[in-house]
Order: C-alpha cells, then sequence, then structure tokens
C-alpha cells in the first residue's frame, strides 16, 4: 500500500492539484470535506485504474513572476 500512496504523491506533479486521495482513503473518510474528483488513472503497479480525488481549495496557487536579482518584476 505504501508503493500506491508514494505514486499517487508524485502524480499531482504537474496538475493544479496539491493533494490527491484514492476512492478508498475518500470512503474511510468519518467527516467527508468537499472534494472534487480528479479523474481515473492508471498507477503502476496496479492492475485497475484508481478514482482519484483532491479536497476543494487544494489547487497549487499560480506561480509569483520571475525577479531580477534586485526584486524588480523581469519583464
Amino acid at each position: 500500500m505504501t508503493d500506491t500512496a508514494a505514486r499517487i504523491e508524485g502524480m499531482t506533479k504537474g496538475t493544479p492539484h496539491q493533494l490527491f486521495l484514492s476512492e478508498s482513503t475518500r470512503l474511510a473518510l468519518q467527516r467527508p470535506r468537499e472534494l472534487i474528483a480528479a479523474g481515473s488513472f492508471e498507477v503502476r503497479g496496479r492492475e485497475d485504474p484508481i478514482t482519484l480525488w483532491s479536497v476543494e481549495g487544494t489547487q497549487a496557487p499560480a506561480p509569483a513572476p520571475a525577479e531580477d536579482a534586485d526584486g524588480v518584476p523581469a519583464t
């Protein structure tokens, strides 16, 4: 199970989400929060795709504009 959790965590890279929860974790929550469906994904080492969820409001903020050495926004 640890390998699957690590692989799911790695799947957040390149997405707007900071956190993914598996369907089994969502079902185990005693006090479910507002979750949004992220989709069904193939996970290495798993035979079937896994439905992943994210917590509402955990989308990563947009990156800050680049600045030069003096802290002036690059143009």
